[in-house]
């Protein structure tokens, strides 16, 4: 009866395994409930990301990023991703936040590392930075790139020594980085120029400009070490640099030949000279130049010109007279006196200096040119001065644009303005891209009423050269002639 009843012994115990079934059902039904929409979520925002990376919505790709982490734990590479998405949306906080957070997870990649250690460095953090870099293993793809950042930051932070230790570093895991090798060549050129030429004779690659300072230092130094004295090298290195506006490192090469030989008057002198471009004060090394070797030129020359661009002039015309006298066949300084007599307004004793220059070095253009601008810029003798200067220079370059331009001026100032218009023509034909002579021949239209004229001539100055003198007063004249 039991038996048709669907009883026996062992039904109580099924029924309690039965409950216990259903309760773990219920339990895992629930569980699902509420923790399978969340990476379900997390994996739809995974799509969102990738949507706008494809859009480039980085700034909402990097948002996406970040919400699928908190959903998707497990999946790695996610903050990261929402750090360079951030990146890419010029959100350099949120940047270095995401790889941040990602690093101290040590989640992050060595890229990642490489573009948090940029960020840091570029938002002031320098330190932070090397010591992101400093855990990319030397085996990584982004080992030499570590060493070339380290060496970069080290370079703008002066410290020359550790930076060209990096650049070998860092050289040695990449020979072929062109750039690097020429940084290391210019340090070297401070430090020890005979190490540095190898370097910088190995470039090649680089854009034309780099690849021709390269050049110019590498040959500039086979000259310097003829000498064995590294104090005399290092001053010629550090005018090799500063020739090519590498200042602090030509300081740098000026404070190291002065560690070897402290009474080296020219060292001195260069030092003055590179304290000043550098915005440091100059008088204190200019000074004891002087007093090492109050007959040296060099010294004379560059303590003159301090005080020419502190408004000095009668001291700088004292320091140049005695210059002058020391090197006769020079006619540089008699250039710079005419020059200095000039912007005092004292027109007569500025015109013997340049008839002096022009006289000792009558086959030089340059003497010639400088008496030419004087007489054009202070309008001056333009009929006599200036017309000689413009013919003694189209003698000994015919065929040169400034020839014809100076003529132009000439013509211009003197009201000959269809003699003007055909010289001014002349010298864009021979080399349309030079500032000036579009400068000169707008001016000549302004002057005689031909505005329409001008406006072109001047767009094309100021277009080819905004930050020359040229471009500036093309600049000037269209906000008083505008289009």
């Amino acid at each position: 009866m039991s038996f048709l009843l669907g009883y026996n012994e062992d039904m109580p115990a099924f029924n309690h395994s039965h409950k216990n079934i259903t309760r773990f059902a219920i339990i895992l039904g629930l569980g699902l409930v509420i923790f399978l929409p969340r990476p379900l979520l997390g994996w739809r925002y995974l799509e969102n990301a990738a949507r706008y990376e494809a859009q480039g919505k980085f700034g909402q790709a990097s948002h996406a990023y970040e919400e699928a982490s908190f959903r998707c734990w497990w999946q790695q590479g996610l903050v990261e991703n929402a750090g360079f998405a951030a990146l890419k949306a010029a959100d350099e906080q949120n940047a270095i936040r995401f790889f941040t957070e990602s690093f101290v997870s040590g989640d992050l990649s060595d890229q990642g590392r490489m573009a948090l250690g940029e960020l840091l460095s570029k938002v002031g953090q320098p330190e932070k930075a090397v010591t992101i870099w400093k855990t990319i293993g030397t085996g990584s793809d982004y080992a030499a790139a570590s060493f070339f950042e380290r060496a970069a930051l080290e370079t703008g932070l002066g410290s020359f020594y550790q930076a060209a230790d990096l650049w070998r570093q860092g050289l040695l895991l990449d020979p072929s980085n062109d750039l690097a090798r020429y940084n290391l060549g210019l340090i070297l050129a401070a430090i020890e120029p005979v190490e540095a030429i190898p370097e910088l004779e190995q470039v090649s690659g680089l854009q034309a400009e780099l690849m021709a300072k390269a050049s110019q230092l590498a040959a500039g130094l086979r000259e310097t070490i003829q000498s064995d004295d590294l104090a005399f090298q290092l001053v010629g290195s550090g005018r090799l640099l500063a020739s090519i506006q590498e200042w602090e490192l030509a300081y740098f090469a000026f404070q190291n030949s002065i560690n070897l030989n402290p009474r080296y008057s020219e060292a001195w002198a260069w030092l003055g000279e590179s304290a000043q471009q550098l915005g440091k004060d100059p008088l204190p090394a200019l000074q004891r130049s002087l007093e090492l070797d109050p007959g040296s030129i060099t010294s004379l020359a560059f303590n003159g010109l301090y005080f020419r661009r502190n408004d000095q002039p009668e001291k700088a015309l004292v320091l140049y007279e005695k210059v002058a006298q020391l090197d006769p066949a020079n006619a540089t300084w008699q250039i710079i006196l005419g020059e200095i007599h000039a912007r005092a307004g004292d027109f007569a004793t500025a015109l013997d200096y340049f008839q002096a220059a022009v006289a000792t070095s009558p086959l030089e253009v340059q003497t010639w040119q400088a008496m030419l601008d004087f007489s054009i810029y202070y309008q001056v003798y333009v009929d006599q001065v200036a017309l000689e200067a413009a013919i003694q220079i189209f003698k000994l370059e015919p065929d040169s644009w400034i020839s014809f331009d100076n003529m132009g001026q000439v013509m211009m100032w003197t009201g000959k303005y269809d003699f003007a218009d055909f010289y001014f023509k002349r010298s864009i034909e021979i080399d349309p891209d030079q500032a000036a002579s579009h400068l000169h021949l707008g001016l000549l239209y302004l002057l005689i009423n031909r505005d329409s004229e001008a406006i072109p001539e001047l767009q094309k100055a100021l277009a080819l050269a905004p930050g020359s003198p040229a471009g500036l007063q093309a600049g000037q004249l269209l906000d008083q002639y505008p289009p």
